[in-house]
């Protein structure tokens, strides 16, 4: 009987062994699975901060596209306007050049006449 209960002793004292260092592993995997929920919500903030990011630069070269096409539009706009004025600029000086003529062909026809 007393090597029965020296038996049972030893084995309560092995199991117990055996259930502290399996509380102790439980412990120390709790400890990692709160470090690893950590990260993962310091990595969700981060791409929440990435995706902002994304759509913020998305929305700038959105609006820098549209600024280059008005751009692009306002210098057409001002080339048609150069285009046009050296156009009339043009016909204004084949008039002066036209009147100059007629009036040196008046002047060699008529020397008397100043006017």
């Amino acid at each position: 009987i007393h090597q029965i209960e020296e038996r049972r002793h030893v084995e309560v004292k092995s199991l117990q062994d055996e259930v502290k260092e399996l509380k102790s592993a439980n412990n120390l995997l709790q400890q990692q699975n709160s470090q690893i929920e950590y990260h993962c919500l310091e990595l969700k903030s981060e791409v929440q901060t990435l995706q902002r990011n994304i759509t913020e630069l998305e929305n700038a070269r959105s609006a820098f596209k549209i600024q280059a096409e008005e751009h692009q539009a306002d210098f057409m706009r001002e080339r048609e306007d150069r285009e046009a004025l050296a156009g009339r600029l043009s016909e204004y000086e084949e008039r002066e050049n036209e009147r100059q003529r007629r009036s040196l062909w008046f002047t060699r026809r008529n020397p008397r006449d100043t006017s």
